[in-house]
């Protein structure tokens, strides 16, 4: 199937455009069931008229889908300029940078409390168990891990879209950065690392979704 869009569609010396592509499809439709109202039920012609239909149906609803996916974007990279779609991202790259910064603070926090319990020579009792060191590495590292997985993908994405014109072409870009959106918010679930990291991850997570509502993608849950 060929559809044109532009000027190339409203040519009459070439294709016609998807609208008037989906107008004669349904025309044909009802002229075929037409056709099947006069043919009896049960007889070889009544079967072959309705399943001929139902072919019909089912050219007209994938007709119908492609046009509105191609329209989706299409209108997308004419109601947003480039310059529009940069901000949104910039504002993401801002929220990462945030984020990150508060993360890098909150393990020398971390490192310094323990430096000076162990200098005020606390009892063994109230010093941290191994195990319990090894799981606040562990829930560090994880968060650690997903907030450079984001980085990159912010990083890449900025990469592709500074050299073209076409910015709707970034769009697997920002649904890798969705992706790893999401792998965070996995993380704060499950660590529970209190209200400020819900509060910069609130604010990431609203500039993610912005961007991914200019793409027609879906958003993150809350």
């Amino acid at each position: 199937m060929q559809i044109d869009l532009d000027k190339d569609a409203q040519d009459a010396d070439h294709y016609i455009s998807p609208e008037e592509r989906v107008r004669i499809a349904m025309a044909r439709q009802l002229d075929e069931w037409n056709d099947s109202q006069e043919a009896a039920p049960g007889s070889a012609t009544f079967s072959i008229v309705m399943r001929s239909t139902m072919i019909n149906k089912a050219v007209v609803v994938g007709t119908v889908v492609v046009c509105l996916a191609a329209g989706g974007a299409a209108f997308a990279q004419l109601a947003f300029t480039k310059a529009q779609v940069g901000d949104r991202i910039r504002k993401v790259e801002d929220g990462v940078d945030e984020f990150r910064k508060w993360s890098e603070n909150r393990v020398e926090q971390g490192e310094t409390k323990a430096q000076a319990g162990q200098a005020a020579g606390r009892t063994r009792k109230n010093t941290a168990t191994e195990s319990q060191k090894s799981a606040a590495r562990d829930k560090k590292d994880e968060l650690e891990d997903a907030l450079s997985d984001l980085n990159r993908s912010t990083n890449r994405l900025r990469r592709k879209f500074d050299p073209t014109d076409k910015w709707m072409e970034t769009r697997p870009q920002v649904e890798k950065v969705l992706d790893d959106g999401r792998r965070i918010n996995q993380v704060l679930v499950r660590g529970h690392y209190g209200t400020q990291a819900e509060r910069l991850w609130g604010v990431l997570r609203n500039s993610i979704n912005d961007l991914a509502r200019v793409y027609n993608l879906m958003p993150m849950a809350a």
